[in-house]
């Protein structure tokens, strides 16, 4: 029998297939740029977002990330 989830009908079963045991992944493991140009505004967006948050050595550091692909 599965689990049920709040909110999911999933009578095959196929969310559980997407289930993973290691802890999802951080901002800071994030690669830069890794989108190109198309994604550069995003990337940009995020490091806005995160230093309104507060977050600003994550943001400063992933700035540097870009810097470096560049």
């Amino acid at each position: 029998m599965t689990r049920a989830k709040p909110g999911t009908e999933d009578p095959s079963d196929f969310l559980g297939t997407l289930e993973v045991e290691e802890p999802p992944p951080r901002h800071e493991d994030f690669e830069a740029y890794q989108h190109g140009d198309a994604g550069l505004m995003w990337e940009l967006f995020d490091c806005i977002k995160w230093i309104k948050r507060g977050r600003m050595e994550l943001a400063k550091n992933y700035l540097q990330k870009l810097v470096r692909k560049f």
